[in-house]
């Protein structure tokens, strides 16, 4: 049970602008909150300054300033609702409101009081998720418009993959516009692969699905390294055979220095 005080505020690592960097909205303008906090592990994982609860939050004064004002956690609604309308004010051309973390369905609680005078402000809002919470998504889904869903293997984590989940999360998703994305690196197995797209296919087999190359360097140092050309090939004819929308695309954002 969520207490009262528990949705009223959050612990949130950032909010700031940047263009996507991932997936089919590659490129879009977009107003990210980043939550702290997540409930897996991935070996590969490019974002461990979020895995855990911040003393403070950086939040961007001006879209693009890329400058930060530092606030105490947690936050409240109306200090997340203000600070997305300042910067949505700040530059006309923004696509969506995205939801990343770490996991923002940990505060599905929050979620669902800041979602209603977010949504106020206009614009789209973006689900970025590892797919593991099916229930609390369940709670928010009349609230957001795009999911996003990291699909992880077996391979990819530090403990066990609940397939079951991911297939009862990604049938919910797919009540919204929803893409499916899957980081791949030199550890991953033709076996989990089938099983991956298996499962999207059997919730719509005309769901996205985003290979993703693993890009950070670092990770090669345990064994999770890029994959050469041929082989995101092979894995790319793997999905085609089962889905109808495969597509490579990699950290956009990494590449070219974004946020």
């Amino acid at each position: 049970m969520i207490s009262e005080s528990a949705l009223e505020t959050a612990n949130i690592f950032s909010i700031f602008t940047s263009l996507q960097g991932e997936g089919i909205y590659l490129g879009v303008p977009q107003i990210f909150i980043r939550f702290s906090g997540c409930n897996i592990r991935c070996k590969y994982c490019d974002t461990t300054e979020a895995l855990t609860p911040q003393a403070v939050v950086r939040i961007e004064p001006v879209a693009f300033s890329a400058k930060s004002n530092l606030f105490p956690n947690p936050i409240n609604v109306t200090t997340a609702v203000n600070a997305v309308r300042q910067l949505a004010q700040s530059f006309p051309g923004f696509h969506s409101i995205s939801l990343t973390g770490g996991e923002p369905l940990l505060a599905d609680g929050f979620l669902k009081r800041l979602l209603p005078p977010l949504r106020e402000i206009g614009l789209e809002i973006f689900l970025e998720t590892n797919g593991t919470l099916p229930e609390r998504l369940a709670n928010i889904i009349d609230l957001v418009d795009i999911i996003s869903m990291d699909i992880k293997v077996p391979s990819s984590l530090e403990g066990k993959f609940d397939w079951g989940k991911a297939e009862q999360f990604l049938k919910v998703a797919s009540r919204k516009k929803c893409c499916a994305k899957l980081v791949v690196c030199d550890a991953g197995t033709d076996e989990e692969f089938q099983q991956a797209g298996e499962m999207i296919a059997r919730v719509n087999p005309a769901i996205p699905l985003v290979i993703q190359p693993v890009y950070d360097t670092s990770s090669r140092q345990n064994g999770y390294g890029s994959l050469s050309l041929k082989r995101l090939l092979e894995v790319h004819r793997l999905f085609r055979k089962q889905l109808k929308d495969v597509r490579i695309i990699p950290q956009v954002h990494k590449l070219m220095g974004w946020l």
